[in-house]
Order: C-alpha cells, then structure tokens, then sequence
C-alpha cells in the first residue's frame, strides 16, 4: 500500500508544471509588443481597415466620362443669311462661321416636296383633265425637241445661260400647278428632273477642272428620269395621257 502511494505521489511530481516558465515568456512578448507599437502605432489601429482583395482577372469598372467634344451643340444646318454664312444651332441660335472658306449647305437630291408645297386636290375627272392640259402647256415637250442636248454639247456660256433660263420657268410654273392626289408623285419626280438639268448646265462650264458637280448632276437626271418613267406606268393603267 505504501509502494502504491509512493508511486502515484512520483508520478504527479513528475507532470507537475513549472509556470514560472509562462511567466517569463508572458514577460518578453508584452516587451516585444510595446516595443512594436513605439515604432509603428498603425498596426494596432482596428478602426475603418477593409481588407481588399483584387485579382487580376476581375473586372475593373470605372464611372463614364463622356469627352468634351460630345458636349458641345449639334449643327441642325446651315444658313448664309443675312450676314454671310452661319450655322443654325440645336436651339435654333445662328453662329457666325469664321472661316469662310468651310462649305455649308444641305443636300435636297433625294427629298420630295410635301404636300404644303404642292396644291394637291382629290383625283376627279375634271381635275385629271385640267392637270395634263396645263402640264402639256407648260413643258412643251421640252426635253424632246433637241435644244437641252444642244446646250450640253455647245458648251457656249451664253446658250448654257439661255437654257438654264427655260428651265427655270418651266420649273417655277409647274410648281405652281393643282396636282390630282395620284400625280403627287409623278409631279415631284418632274420638278426633280428638271432642277437636276439645271444644274447640268450650271456645273457644265466648270466641269473640265472639276468634273465631280456635273456628274453628280447628270445621274440625278437619269434617277428622276426612270422614277417619272415608272409613275408613268403606274399612272396609265388608269388614266390616259
């Protein structure tokens, strides 16, 4: 019995712990971490530090900045009046182009006069009648008596002038006409032709050092021509010419 006790009286001797050994560490890790803190007192700042990570494969996105040039005004046009040319703002305010070598203008080839622009009355058979007469009237068979190519081929500004002069009466007094409702197109694509032979003999005298007008002029000719050649057809199926 006295062995036993022995025995478990060594055995606790044996494991029993020496924390005068905490002690000391306890000791050099509070001088460790004053010492840490004298130096650099940050680290021990908890308030307000998000810990972010950022990898190369993510998507990065940034706020748009627009440029400066997408804020200024648009130009809704242009405008050579009253006092030489001028852009016409978004807001419908003129600015005076300083340099009055920029070309300003607006391309009317391929827009069709409206109906403000043109009398246009119901399809009867008075006004059907009344329309082809005065058109007839007006026109004369213009572009098949010879004399518009033979301005084109005389190359003579005077005869140029002279036809160009037609023209523009031919132009002016159709303009002025009452259209049928189903001529309106027919209508539009004539004027159309005959402002486009016009500026074939505008363009014409200059067009040995700048060939570009009257070529562009001649092939709105030739579109306005087949257009009216097409309406034409349309038109006879119903009404006689």
């Amino acid at each position: 019995m006295n062995q036993d006790n022995a025995l478990i009286n060594q055995t606790i001797k044996n494991n029993h712990l020496d924390f005068g050994h905490f002690k000391l560490v306890a000791v050099v890790a509070l001088a460790l971490l004053g010492i840490t803190f004298l130096k650099n007192p940050s680290l021990f700042s908890f308030k307000g530090k998000n810990v972010l990570v950022v990898s190369q494969d993510r998507p990065r996105y940034y706020a748009y900045v627009p440029p400066a040039e997408d804020a200024m005004p648009m130009v809704a046009g242009a405008s050579t009046q009253p006092s030489g040319p001028s852009v016409i703002n978004e807001d419908g305010s003129l600015s005076k182009v300083g340099d009055e070598g920029l070309v300003l203008g607006a391309d009317t080839q391929d827009i069709l006069l409206t109906e403000k622009s043109l009398h246009i009355v119901p399809d009867t058979q008075q006004s059907v009648s009344d329309y082809i007469s005065s058109s007839k009237s007006i026109e004369q068979d213009y572009f098949n008596n010879f004399s518009f190519e033979q301005a084109l081929e005389a190359h003579d500004d005077s005869i140029g002038k002279q036809e160009h002069q037609k023209i523009d009466s031919i132009a002016s007094s159709l303009s002025e006409m009452t259209v049928p409702v189903s001529f309106e197109k027919y209508h539009q694509y004539k004027m159309l032709r005959y402002h486009a032979a016009a500026d074939m003999l505008k363009f014409l005298p200059s067009a040995q050092t700048n060939p570009q007008p009257e070529a562009e002029a001649f092939q709105s000719f030739l579109k306005y021509q087949q257009l009216e050649a097409g309406e034409i057809q349309k038109l006879e199926t119903n009404f006689s010419f």
